[in-house]
């Protein structure tokens, strides 16, 4: 899936795109498959041992400058020219720490599975408060209301050097999200933001399955 991951985020029309790839010392031929894409502009870094999920979206953070910023994970892919219509709404917009996107699974092979993130009402939400209305939810449904980082767009000026806390097996995106939206509010859109793959390897699936997950978001509550 890596091939396609990058291709997606090469073929968005963004203007001053730079494409990153921190590959978390994979042994399964992935930093040999992301060669050919050095010739096309993407930036490819090795880290020298796994240093996990979260520990790898800081290594992104650290490498990367940009005023806007994806965290795409290498088994999703970018909806087709969906960077250029989300940074028009933050430039519009620039009380906005991060923006959501609509999301929707897919199988292995690229067939729909449904689509998530998709609930709550378009529009600004109140950073400081938003919390409230994501533990509501949560604790009704179960779910997260907010898109995976794959179809969250940050703005770098709100990030600062707030980093993921990278003890946390599941709940890292939602404390990094709530830490962002101390410093701007949130804006939500309806536009498909990515395609996340569901298979038996996603990192969230064992979490949720021994109560890793809720005990986590119990720890983020308190």
């Amino acid at each position: 899936t890596i091939e396609r991951a990058v291709r997606s985020a090469l073929a968005q029309k963004a203007e001053g795109l730079e494409v990153l790839v921190a590959d978390n010392c994979s042994q399964d031929g992935t930093w040999e498959a992301l060669q050919p894409f050095a010739n096309q502009g993407v930036r490819l870094h090795r880290n020298a041992a796994n240093i996990g999920l979260f520990g790898n979206f800081n290594r992104c953070l650290e490498l990367s400058a940009s005023p806007y910023l994806r965290l795409l994970a290498g088994d999703d892919a970018l909806a087709p020219d969906c960077l250029r219509r989300e940074i028009v709404l933050m430039e519009r917009n620039v009380d906005l720490a991060m923006l959501s996107t609509r999301g929707r699974f897919v199988s292995p092979q690229g067939a729909a599975m449904g689509e998530f993130a998709n609930d709550l009402s378009p529009g600004i939400f109140d950073g400081s408060d938003f919390p409230r209305t994501w533990f509501s939810y949560y604790a009704r449904t179960r779910r997260n209301p907010l898109n995976y980082p794959s179809g969250v767009l940050f703005r770098r000026a709100a990030i600062g050097e707030q980093r993921f806390e990278e003890g946390w097996r599941t709940a890292g995106d939602i404390d990094f999200y709530f830490k962002a939206l101390r410093r701007g509010n949130l804006g939500i859109t309806r536009s498909l933001g990515c395609e996340v793959t569901r298979h038996a390897a996603q990192s969230h699936i064992a979490p949720n399955l021994d109560g890793t997950a809720m005990r986590e978001q119990l720890q983020l509550l308190e």
